[in-house]
């Protein structure tokens, strides 16, 4: 479960406009991020979930969450002051549940952990 914590700073600095397209780049970069390892979806405002097959990633989950943030950062240098902060909570199957529900409410717990202990911009929780 990913949530990019901007969009409404965005949208109130410099419009729905550029906050939509801040959107299309964010699904754009886990698109093509995911595209042989897993895939990624918008589950509204600014909340994405992505499944990975770890075992087919050649990096760890927080050198691909870093791979990210460069990824979208490159994708909106053209825009001044683009806030970008991710908070990430990680799931597993197996070890934290059998079906998408359950791995989805494990995932949104940690995220939401992670915000409410403030940490750095893209770290995040897993286990």
């Amino acid at each position: 479960m990913k949530k990019y914590d901007f969009l409404k700073s965005l949208n109130d600095v410099h419009g729905h406009v550029v906050g939509d397209y801040a959107i299309c780049k964010v699904a754009e970069v886990l698109t093509i991020s995911t595209a042989s390892f897993g895939f990624a979806g918008r589950i509204g405002g600014d909340e994405f979930v992505v499944f990975l097959n770890v075992s087919s990633m050649s990096m760890s989950i927080e050198q691909w969450i870093a791979q990210i943030v460069k990824r979208y950062q490159q994708a909106m240098q053209h825009i001044d002051d683009v806030p970008l902060s991710l908070s990430v909570g990680v799931s597993y199957v197996g070890q934290d549940g059998e079906t998408l529900e359950q791995l989805l409410d494990v995932a949104d717990v940690r995220m939401y952990d992670m915000k409410r202990q403030n940490k750095e911009k893209h770290s995040f929780s897993s286990r």
